[in-house]
């Protein structure tokens, strides 16, 4: 589980597009050191180093670094082959976080004379055999339908992280006499809601709820080798098409300040002519209400994996939560002008 220094020093494996992972090789078995460009033997220890890019990303300025025990899972195979054995999972101990180092062991012996193609999923997934994914591991992506994702306070992007929010990287041709050079990628997207206050009196958000017109959070087989990725759901009662969003600790937001709120969904396109919806919760002196608004789309509006898509929401005329009969296509002219979309990926 990686940690957001600077949104929350217990939470896990920050929203990146990309984490790079270069191997190294070491033998523990004597007290001599492989050299790097030697072939490990079977069973021998096998160690990656991650390290985040220096490039600027999509989150700009945010330092993140993996947690103790984080855990990836690692495949090879000959290089065009398709013939991946798992070499099983790779965890990084606290011992070693200054480094970067994740610790395991290769399933064989690697041909120095040989190219090799690498997989690697993080989360762990001990019923993983190939990267692939035959149904056989299953991935959550923002959080299982029986639960919400939680954000503590306006602004916090240190939920996006963790299990539920997949990793693959993989490379191809790599001579087994050098070191792999992996690059992540992130198999999520990340919905933003700005919220804008236009009320005369103060709000806290307590919630937020995005509704597509296809299934977007819940648990799926994901086969990260296909291009474009492949996400099948693992069944009818398994994925939602509602991401929905618990606020607690939020600051009161005066007229016209705003503050914003991130959901972790699956990557997919919402095609010209369906509708988005975004449902806000709040509170203010006068009680609870729910603001909702509806997005007409003229054109496909694509929430790729690895980016951020924002959404900006106009508060300003909430209901009594009593009053409110919700469904995916709520238009009774009482949610007021539909407020800007724009894209930040």
């Amino acid at each position: 589980m990686m940690v957001n220094l600077l949104n929350n020093n217990a939470m896990r494996t920050h929203f990146l597009p990309i984490i790079s992972f270069v191997s190294l090789f070491l033998f523990y078995g004597c007290t001599k050191e492989i050299h790097p460009y030697e072939t490990p033997k079977t069973g021998i220890p096998f160690e990656i180093i991650a390290s985040t890019p220096e490039s600027k990303t999509i989150n700009e300025n945010l330092n993140t670094k993996w947690a103790a025990n984080d855990c990836i899972i690692l495949f090879h195979s000959v290089a065009g082959l398709n013939t991946y054995e798992s070499d099983g999972k790779f965890t990084i101990p606290v011992s070693l976080l200054g480094s970067n180092r994740f610790t395991g062991s290769l399933h064989s012996a690697l041909n120095q004379n040989q190219s090799y193609d690498w997989c690697m999923y993080y989360p762990y997934k001990n019923s993983l055999t190939s990267p692939e994914n035959n149904k056989q591991a299953v991935f959550t992506i923002g959080a299982e339908i029986s639960k919400k994702q939680s954000q503590t306070g306006n602004d916090s992007m240190s939920h996006l992280a963790g299990e539920n929010f997949p990793m693959y990287g993989c490379v191809s041709n790599i001579l087994g006499s050098n070191m792999p050079n992996i690059t992540m990628n992130h198999l999520s997207s990340v919905v933003e809601v700005e919220v804008v206050n236009e009320l005369d009196e103060d709000i806290s958000v307590t919630g937020v709820d995005f509704i597509a017109n296809e299934n977007i959070v819940g648990n799926y087989y994901i086969d990260a080798t296909s291009n474009p990725v492949t996400y099948t759901d693992v069944s009818e009662d398994a994925a939602s098409k509602v991401a929905s969003l618990s606020v607690t600790g939020a600051d009161a937001l005066k007229k016209t300040k705003s503050a914003k709120f991130y959901l972790g969904i699956r990557p997919f396109v919402a095609k010209s002519g369906n509708k988005l919806t975004v449902k806000v919760g709040a509170s203010s002196a006068k009680g609870p209400g729910i603001h909702i608004k509806e997005y007409d789309l003229s054109k496909d509006f694509t929430f790729s994996a690895g980016k951020i898509k924002t959404l900006k929401v106009k508060y300003n005329t909430p209901l009594e939560k009593e009053e409110v009969l919700w469904s995916e296509t709520w238009d009774n002219g009482k949610s007021g002008s539909k407020p800007s979309v724009y894209d930040k990926s």
